[in-house]
């Protein structure tokens, strides 16, 4: 599925951040030690995980050098605070003139722009999906999001991504699943 990144990319990153800010704006001390579906990391590790990837994000549309404000992007600060900082960033770079257009190079390889935005709008909303999990919360991505990341991983070289380590194996979803399930499988996570 093609996004109209003239028009509608933006708005579907800020729909993806809208709901990981639900999600995160009513967490409570308690919840950020919870487990979450990635079996390393907790909420706060899931949520400073997806902080310094959207970061990253910024940082390279902005032509920062890449691992400078990375790290616990968290520290002590409260946690929406933290997302509201790095939302209006990352929403800021990718709506700039020619963020969207040509090549993007991250650390991990060059990519086409329009594929590098779908990688952070993945980051996003699997992310938002593990912390709604990991909270007893109801869990879902947006059919439409779901689709259009859906479709960028089916096109991915996802072997060689699980060989190194980025997701765990594929989980079998039955025929006809949504698109949300399908890319929860196929990133290595079992659907609820």
């Amino acid at each position: 599925m093609e996004l109209g990144f003239e028009t509608g990319a933006t708005a579907t990153l800020e729909k993806a951040y809208d709901r990981l800010t639900e999600l995160v704006h009513d967490l409570g001390p308690a919840d950020l030690g919870k487990a979450t579906p990635c079996a390393e990391l907790d909420v706060r590790g899931v949520l400073s995980h997806t902080l310094a990837a959207a970061q990253m994000f910024t940082d390279v549309k902005e032509g920062h050098p890449v691992g400078d404000r990375l790290g616990d992007l968290l520290g002590q600060a409260d946690p929406a605070s933290a997302l509201d900082r790095v939302r209006r960033a990352n929403t800021a770079a990718w709506a700039a003139s020619g963020a969207r257009q040509g090549e993007t190079v991250l650390p991990f390889g060059t990519f086409p722009s329009a594929a590098a935005y779908l990688i952070n709008l993945g980051e996003i909303a699997v992310h938002g999906w593990d912390i709604a999990v990991g909270t007893g919360r109801q869990a879902t991505i947006d059919e439409e999001l779901a689709t259009a990341v859906l479709g960028f991983y089916e096109r991915a070289p996802m072997e060689r991504l699980r060989g190194r380590g980025a997701f765990g194996p594929a989980v079998e979803v039955p025929p006809g699943s949504s698109a949300q399930d399908r890319l929860l499988g196929l990133l290595g996570r079992q659907p609820r």
